[in-house]
């Protein structure tokens, strides 16, 4: 029983090692572009919800 703990404790201690390791022949992936930017109202500057129209132009009709 007491193998097995030890021998698996040193497999952990292993993956902790090799996790810590940077490689630097793979590149970091970016997302970039992968969220759309939010828009804003023109006039107040409030976000504006998909297809839902600001709550200034609404008050000035």
């Amino acid at each position: 029983m007491s193998k097995a703990v030890l021998i698996f404790l040193i497999f952990i201690i292993l993956l902790g090692i090799f996790g810590k390791l940077r490689l630097p022949s793979f590149p970091k992936l970016k997302r970039k572009g992968s969220l759309d930017k939010a828009t804003k109202c023109e006039s107040c500057g409030s976000y504006i919800f998909k297809d839902i129209e600001c709550s200034c132009k609404s008050k000035n009709k």
